[in-house]
């Protein structure tokens, strides 16, 4: 478990909801304040987030925290914040993760002061609720038959027994990465699956792991795993013997996008509000990301 040389894990955050919150006075000042850089500098100035530091392409994703990071939910006063950012805890370590809930608790509570002090909008802002415990975004993982990697997705590998999918890369994830090694009649339904460590976009070392672990992702295994179970005890058989164009067919049947063709025009048909496709947008994307890591040594295959 771990990324890079000195295996550091994710950092842990919560989820915070918010209401009360003057979106226009939040809209207008950003116009003069883009990114907040003056208010967080004057904060910091006065002793105010002193655990906000720089971001580079170079740490482990969610590592630092230059800035409250804000979603505007759907009903017209309310948000979303990503409280805290708490490093070097072990979600596999009670007293790891008793350390990080009080940490987390002070941090997001610091941010909501400095919201309502300095950014206007924010001023009658409340809490609505919290997450009831810590956001542990990486642990374990089973090792399958088959551990997808970040050169997997810099190159969109094609699998010939693809029953999941990344979104919003939309790249297919092999029926082996759900079958763990050694171990019979087990399936892999959740994040814990077959996978490398790390991201393609930033990291300081290539991996999949945070490409593959958003809840629309994790569902597409869950929906594979549960028909491939359902499938054994109709026909008598094993997750590894199941027979994967079965499988495929049946999750096809249910209006799962099995195949490549499928994703690739759907991809094509979504819009961008700049009104390019989302899939020229995701080609882009993984282009760049493939030339920063050549640029740090890694080779990939000729073929794009």
């Amino acid at each position: 478990k771990g990324v890079g040389k000195e295996k550091k894990l994710f950092a842990m955050t919560m989820l915070v909801r918010l209401s009360h919150v003057d979106w226009d006075k939040v809209s207008e000042y950003s116009r003069e304040d883009r990114g907040w850089d003056k208010a967080i500098a004057k904060a910091k100035a006065n002793g105010e987030l002193p655990y906000y530091k720089p971001r580079t392409r170079d740490i482990v994703p969610y590592w630092g925290h230059p800035r409250p990071e804000l979603a505007r939910l759907w009903y017209e006063d309310g948000a979303l914040l990503w409280g805290g950012t708490v490093e070097d805890v072990d979600g596999t370590d009670g007293d790891s993760l008793s350390y990080a809930e009080v940490e987390c608790r002070k941090q997001w509570m610091s941010e909501l002061d400095f919201l309502r002090k300095h950014i206007p909008g924010f001023g009658l802002a409340r809490v609505e609720d919290s997450g009831t415990s810590i956001g542990v975004r990486v642990t374990r993982h089973i090792v399958g038959e088959y551990t997808y990697t970040g050169q997997d997705l810099l190159e969109s590998k094609e699998f010939p027994d693809e029953v999941a999918y990344i979104t919003p890369q939309f790249l297919g994830v092999p029926y082996r990465c759900l079958i763990p090694r050694d171990v019979d009649n087990l399936l892999i339904a959740s994040k814990c699956i077959s996978t490398t460590p790390g991201q393609t976009g930033s990291s300081p070392a290539l991996g999949a792991y945070n490409n593959m672990k958003s809840i629309p992702t994790v569902m597409t295994y869950g929906e594979a795993a549960g028909t491939a179970a359902a499938l054994c005890v109709k026909m008598e058989t094993t997750p590894r013997k199941l027979d994967i164009q079965t499988l495929q067919k049946a999750l096809k049947d249910q209006g799962a996008l099995v195949d490549l063709p499928t994703r690739l025009q759907l991809m094509d048909k979504l819009k961008r509000p700049d009104g390019t496709s989302h899939g020229e947008s995701l080609r882009k994307n993984r282009e760049n990301s493939r030339q920063r890591w050549e640029k740090r040594g890694y080779k990939f295959s000729a073929e794009r």
